[in-house]
């Protein structure tokens, strides 16, 4: 007796694991890049927007090759 094959909650959970860290890399962008009395994005702020960019990318990735299973 052989094991069901896993759903697509299992096969995409480290897709769509990136995908939520990527929109947590997103939101820190956006609250470091608007906070003070004059809101301005500086490098750190850039490197978090890069970053939650590339792991939503790889995310959205794996989600469709889970997809496509």
């Amino acid at each position: 007796m052989s094991a069901p094959p896993p759903g697509f909650l299992a096969r995409a959970a480290i897709g769509l694991w990136l995908c939520g860290i990527g929109v947590l890399g997103f939101l820190q962008f956006w609250l470091r890049a608007l906070r003070g009395a004059h809101p301005q994005a500086d490098t750190i702020a850039w490197l978090w927007l890069a970053g939650a960019m590339l792991v939503t990318s790889i995310g959205i990735v794996l989600v469709v090759r889970a997809r496509r299973r």
